[in-house]
């Protein structure tokens, strides 16, 4: 996948150029660096990153197991059709997720558990300045 995307860069900053052009904005620089995420991985030096998502709503199992196969399907095919200048591919094997589902979070909702693990980490480390991002996906 990501070969076909790398044949298909410069096409596809053609028709970017094209569209401005025809709508009067001046050309730019197209992405030529590396993305923001490769550069904080690599400085680090994490072996991994990724996401922690916990199951909060316990209505339809089957939906679920649907949700978890797709999940690392969604992050790999994201990853691949990252351009090469992005870097992306370097740290793909770097990514893991971590599902919590336990039903004790069944109750809590998504905000409360953001407010829990943010309050956890800040404990654990009270000289980092963390942000937890969270978001409900009703399935």
């Amino acid at each position: 996948m990501a070969a076909y995307a790398n044949l298909n860069s410069a096409a596809t900053e053609a028709r970017i150029v094209a569209a401005n052009a025809a709508i009067g904005r001046p050309p730019r620089k197209m992405l030529e660096k590396e993305h923001p995420l490769v550069k904080i991985v690599e400085d680090a030096g994490y072996e991994d990153f990724g996401f922690v998502l916990f199951r909060t709503t316990f209505t339809s199992d089957s939906r679920w197991k649907r949700f978890v196969a797709g999940w690392d399907l969604l992050i790999d095919k994201q990853l691949d059709r990252a351009l090469p200048e992005t870097g992306l591919q370097k740290i793909k094997d770097r990514v893991f997720t971590k599902m919590v589902d336990d039903d004790c979070m069944s109750e809590m909702g998504p905000e409360n558990v953001a407010l829990y693990v943010h309050s956890l980490l800040i404990s654990l480390f009270p000289d980092c300045s963390c942000s937890i991002l969270y978001f409900q996906m009703v399935f």
